[in-house]
């Protein structure tokens, strides 16, 4: 006798193609069987959307940025993550096995509720000690996939929610940090963020796909080949537009589904998948007051959207600053790799310049004071956001103190903080400020003292490092902020590089007059 309560099998395809149905459930369950049905289609949607509403009000913010980020043209992994989880909900429920209507619901509260106190303590906990780290890492979506996962299984049952295990694995893998990694690697600019989205829609064909490893991994090869193929016909006639970075990956997924499923639709909708949990009532009241937490609880960030002071510099000849006066230029160096991390057209160079005169305030035994003054000009200003002020420079395992704001005139602000290398025995303090030029291109500049007051004085050095950026990730994730951050410096420079800094802004709106 067939049980009411297994899955749909799969339908049989006979070799003129036509398709069979196959089902193990009785139309009409045994009286006997009854306590036994499993909740109505109507439920199960009705489920569903109260989780997708519960994600979109407990992350509300994530996906305002989300918004925001795809008005300007960089909202790359929030969308791929979206896309990449459609991929694999509709492949995996067609590779799922029947299955008996067998679990545990104390199981389910137990992994689903430690779950969803893991997403609640990302977002309370761990998103303020990275806060300056925020749009590199986007812990904020991975405390949304911890909370979807959470739900899945406090909803739906345990034994669904891992059935889809192996896109759970995937989603959690291809993070934030994956994506900027590989789009670096390709070079940034326009083909960085398409090969990352091609290569992440790939793998979630290749692992959704209701085929052997060898014919998965031919349609993830195929859905890069197509992709390739579609984002230069999208480069060649657009001239590489950021706001496109996506269609490549997305029509060559939509066309290797098409293929493989030989032009039929029908064979991708979604089934009408029972979940295993019978009553989901105190289940979803738990949800609803994480989800309440949730939206309580702020998500701490720096400036996120592509605001900048009232301050425009002329459009120049070449990238850096005009030595102000009193100051000259004894070296210029520039940095080749700039345009990889920053996108196409970016550059980064480093002036030093030295005093013409000796200043008692800033040095009491005679030496002209030297500074050196990094340029980073980009079109991209969330690139710049990415890396932060510091993650592209050997000082980025030291300890940093608070930040302070001065006023730079004209509307500008900085932000200056001291950095105490523990590894050379030296304090250097920063001033940073940006502003925008006549046609849009962003300028961060990066005003830098070291307490050596030598000729031979060693600054922080330009050299970015993933493993040192991942090191002191792991630092912050398990030691905490406390061991990064420096207490007791005091800014002994900061009179040094807030007038350097003034004075390169006045020379700029001198140039504008």
């Amino acid at each position: 006798m067939s049980n009411p309560s297994l899955e749909p099998l799969e339908p049989i395809e006979l070799s003129d193609g036509t398709e069979i149905e196959v089902s193990d459930v009785d139309p009409e369950p045994q009286a006997g069987n009854a306590q036994m049905e499993v909740p109505s289609l109507r439920t199960y949607v009705f489920r569903g959307i109260i989780a997708i509403a519960c994600l979109i009000i407990g992350f509300y913010e994530s996906f305002v940025l989300m918004w925001q980020n795809l008005r300007i043209g960089v909202a790359n992994y929030s969308l791929l993550v979206v896309l990449m989880a459609i991929v694999l909900f509709i492949g995996l429920d067609r590779k799922r096995a029947r299955a008996l209507n067998i679990h545990d619901r104390e199981v389910d509260y137990i992994i689903g509720g430690i779950v969803v106190l893991i997403a609640i303590t990302i977002k309370s906990q761990l998103l303020p000690r990275f806060v300056d780290w925020e749009t590199l890492l986007r812990l904020d979506m991975f405390a949304l996939l911890f909370f979807a996962f959470g739900i899945s299984g406090l909803v739906f049952g345990m034994r669904s929610t891992f059935s889809f295990a192996p896109g759970w694995i995937l989603l959690f893998g291809y993070n934030a940090v994956a994506h900027l990694i590989i789009s670096v690697i390709f070079g940034g600019g326009f083909w960085g963020p398409v090969m990352a989205n091609i290569i992440g829609l790939s793998l979630a064909v290749l692992v959704s796909s209701n085929r052997d490893l060898v014919q998965a991994t031919y349609l993830a090869l195929m859905t890069v080949l197509f992709g390739v193929i579609i984002a230069i016909i999208v480069w060649a006639l657009t001239d590489g537009s950021k706001f496109l970075t996506l269609v490549p990956a997305v029509l060559a997924t939509i066309t290797v589904v098409l293929v493989s499923s030989r032009w039929r639709l029908g064979q991708w909708k979604i089934r009408r998948r029972q979940p295993t949990v019978e009553k989901a009532g105190p289940a979803l009241i738990a949800v609803v007051v994480a989800t309440a937490l949730l939206a309580w609880i702020p998500t701490p960030y720096v400036e996120r959207v592509n605001n900048l002071p009232g301050l425009q510099m002329l459009a120049k000849p070449a990238p850096g600053v005009i030595a102000p006066i009193g100051w000259h230029i004894d070296d210029v160096q520039y940095y080749n790799w700039a345009s990889r991390y920053f996108g196409p057209g970016s550059s980064l160079l480093r002036q030093t310049m030295t005093a013409d005169h000796y200043n008692e305030a800033w040095d009491p035994d005679g030496l002209d004071r030297t500074v050196v003054v990094d340029t980073l000009q980009s079109a991209e200003r969330f690139q710049q956001r990415a890396f932060g002020d510091e993650t592209l420079y050997s000082t980025l395992r030291g300890r940093k103190s608070d930040t302070v704001q001065v006023d730079l005139g004209y509307g500008v602000d900085g932000r200056a903080y001291t950095v105490l290398d523990e590894t050379d025995f030296l304090t250097y303090t920063k001033l940073v400020f940006e502003w925008q030029t006549t046609n849009n291109t962003v300028e961060k500049i990066s005003v830098i003292a070291v307490d050596d007051h030598r000729a031979e004085a060693k600054f922080p050095e330009l050299a970015p490092s993933v493993t040192r950026m991942f090191i002191q990730v792991a630092t912050i994730l398990f030691r905490g902020n406390d061991v990064t951050i420096d207490t007791n410096t005091q800014l002994k420079d900061l009179d040094l590089v807030s007038q350097v800094g003034r004075q390169i802004v006045a020379e700029q709106q001198v140039g504008r007059s």
